[in-house]
Parts: C-alpha cells; sequence; structure tokens
C-alpha cells in the first residue's frame, strides 16, 4: 500500500511542474526574465518569471485555464494551459524609427527626481512587485539617459531586478505604456545597501518632454546553481527594501504586484496606511535619473 500510495505522490508532483523555454521567432534566440501571469476563470491568481536561459519552471499546484506571457519588446501572449508544449514562440514588437543625426556637442550631467532626499522609512517589496516614481521634465525638450538611481536597504541575497521606464497616462496621472523597448536587467549582489545606480545609456532612452515614470521590479533571489530563481522567501515583502522619503506633499509614487493586480496603487494609499508618518507629506520612493543636457 505503501508503494502505490509514494507512486501517487511521485505523480502528482510531477504532473505540477512542466517547464516551457519562450524564443524569439525572428533569430530563435531565448528570452529570459519574461512575465508570466496565471488565470483561472479570467481571473488573475499568480505568476512567476523565465529563468536567464528563457525557461518557464511551471509549478503552479492550481488548475489553471492560461497563461500571459509578456517580455519587454514583444507582443503578449495568451497560452491555454490543458496544451502541454515544451516551447512557445514570442514576435518581436516592430518599432519604426526616425532617422537619427548625431552631432557631438559639450554636454553635462543632471540629476533630477527624488535619489538624493533623506530617508524616512525602508518599504519592502517581494517577487513580482514593482514600484516606480515619476520625474518631471522642465527643460521642454526630450533628454538623454544617462542612468537610474535609487537607495535600498542591505540586501541578504543575490536579487534580479527589472528595469522600468513608463510614458505618462495622458488620461490619469499613473504610468502608462513602457517606453523601453528591450529588457534591462540588473543583479544586486550580496549585501549591497545604499546607493545604486544602473547605467542605461547604451539603450539610447530619452526622458519625454511630459516627464516619465522610472522603477524597478523585484525578479527574486539568483539561484546560482540553475540560473534561475530560488523559492524560499522569494515572495515575502523582505526581499528588497527601498528606501522612501517625504520631500514633496505630491502622491507621485505608485506600486503594483503584477501576479496579483493590473491595478497601480499611488503613494497616497501608501500615507493611509502609514499613521506613524509625522510628515505631512506624501511617501514617495527614493528614485532618480541622470540626464545628459547642453552645456550652456
Amino acid at each position: 500500500m505503501r508503494k502505490y500510495f509514494f507512486l501517487f505522490f511521485l505523480f502528482s508532483l510531477l504532473s505540477y511542474s512542466q517547464k516551457i523555454q519562450l524564443i524569439d521567432s525572428v533569430n530563435r534566440k531565448v528570452i529570459p526574465f519574461a512575465n508570466a501571469t496565471f488565470f483561472i476563470n479570467s481571473e488573475l491568481v499568480g505568476g512567476d518569471y523565465s529563468d536567464i536561459n528563457g525557461v518557464l519552471n511551471l509549478r503552479s499546484k492550481l488548475k489553471l485555464d492560461s497563461i500571459k506571457l509578456s517580455a519587454i519588446g514583444y507582443k503578449d501572449l495568451v497560452v491555454d494551459y490543458s496544451t502541454k508544449i515544451d516551447t512557445i514562440i514570442l514576435i518581436p514588437t516592430v518599432y519604426m524609427l526616425d532617422e537619427v543625426i548625431v552631432v557631438q556637442k559639450d554636454k553635462k550631467i543632471l540629476t533630477l527626481g527624488l535619489a538624493d532626499t533623506k530617508k524616512v522609512f525602508n518599504l519592502g517589496i517581494g517577487k513580482g512587485l514593482e514600484e516606480v516614481v515619476f520625474i518631471e521634465n522642465n527643460f521642454k525638450v526630450a533628454l538623454p539617459l544617462k542612468s537610474f538611481l535609487f537607495n535600498i536597504k542591505k540586501t541578504k541575497k543575490r536579487i534580479a531586478v527589472k528595469v522600468h521606464f513608463y510614458k505618462l497616462n495622458p488620461n490619469k496621472f499613473e504610468p502608462n505604456e513602457e517606453i523601453l523597448t528591450e529588457s534591462i536587467i540588473y543583479y544586486l549582489e550580496e549585501k549591497t545597501k545604499g546607493y545604486v545606480e544602473i547605467n542605461v545609456q547604451e539603450y539610447g532612452i530619452e526622458l519625454p518632454i511630459e516627464g516619465a515614470f522610472v522603477g524597478v521590479e523585484a525578479l527574486g533571489v539568483v539561484n546560482d546553481e540553475n540560473n534561475g530563481f530560488k523559492e524560499d522567501e522569494d515572495y515575502s515583502t523582505d526581499l528588497l527594501s527601498f528606501e522612501v522619503n517625504s520631500a514633496i506633499n505630491k502622491p507621485i509614487s505608485f506600486i503594483r504586484n503584477r501576479f496579483k493586480s493590473t491595478i497601480w496603487e499611488s503613494s497616497e494609499k501608501l500615507k493611509q496606511q502609514l499613521l506613524n508618518i509625522k510628515s505631512p507629506n506624501y511617501p514617495n520612493a527614493s528614485f532618480g535619473i541622470k540626464v545628459l543636457t547642453l552645456n550652456k
């Protein structure tokens, strides 16, 4: 009897695990760190990421209906979970770019945002959580980005994060569509703390005239043995802690859990939850950017 029970238990574990590799339809390369969100009866119930080799390891014990796959620079794809396949092809998004004429001019570096503000507390986020802050552009011209800045509490483990830049929603003050055309992945090594600067100049990003939302998404603790993610503590809010300030009296910071909701929540709601904040201003993430401006 124990033998049959063991076989049934082993079969159950195997049935909950399925590996799918994500491939680019044009160059046939793997697509690492893509987002996968899980649905039951059209309701969002969870999610995960593909690893550095583009492999999505589905360990969910839920009876999923469908999975939505998305990656920066690719068209979203919804697949039927009942279809047992080991490879999924994603189609790149085609962008028509204007001709660019490069003229060498003297430029200076300017820091914008809240990266240099005084901390009031640390806000912990877990796997799948994303936080952004709005950066104004008062120069009335698009500005090339040099780097993205943020402050964190010391990391306990090696963590992978994804950088995001979103356009401003023209109808509502919140993030809209992604500005980036490819993923920017950054590894925070164990015991990293304080000021972090991620150079993004090679990606040719510009801060739009109307400003933009910039931030990071926590992907999880990196498993160096298989280039995937460790399961322990991945979903805890102690995975990564960002510094939060109360420098301005305006809610310009937003957060969302990709595996639970598509809705962005502003720092106005966070202020309501944190009754111990003595400052009358709103708690916003201490994020910033460095941009290049003409040296006049």
